[in-house]
């Protein structure tokens, strides 16, 4: 397999590098569902103080638009972790036969 710049270029994985990799999409998706826990209990709390149709619908939008793009990303991050785990760990076992 060639590149246009020259350079050689390799097929396989390393399954160290895509490890660890994993290990920080796994962090990342953690600090996202933390992040959203923590906005979760800013809101509450905003519940609490504002009161009437704006502080209904600015709960509504948190709840139904923007609470699932927050989940939605801490998943999608947290699957990315499970399938370089996966990857990385095929890897090894096909190297190791």
């Amino acid at each position: 397999m060639n590149n246009n710049s020259g350079g050689s270029v390799w097929e396989g994985m390393n399954p160290d590098v895509v490890e660890a990799q994993a290990r920080i999409l796994r962090g990342l998706s953690e600090e996202v569902a933390a992040l959203m826990n923590k906005i979760e209990g800013e809101t509450a709390q905003l519940a609490e103080a504002w009161h009437g149709a704006d502080s209904n619908k600015f709960a509504a939008e948190w709840a139904g638009t923007h609470k699932p793009v927050f989940t939605m990303a801490a998943t999608l991050l947290a699957n990315m972790s499970d399938i370089s785990h996966r990857s990385a760990a095929q890897q090894r076992a096909t190297s190791a036969s």
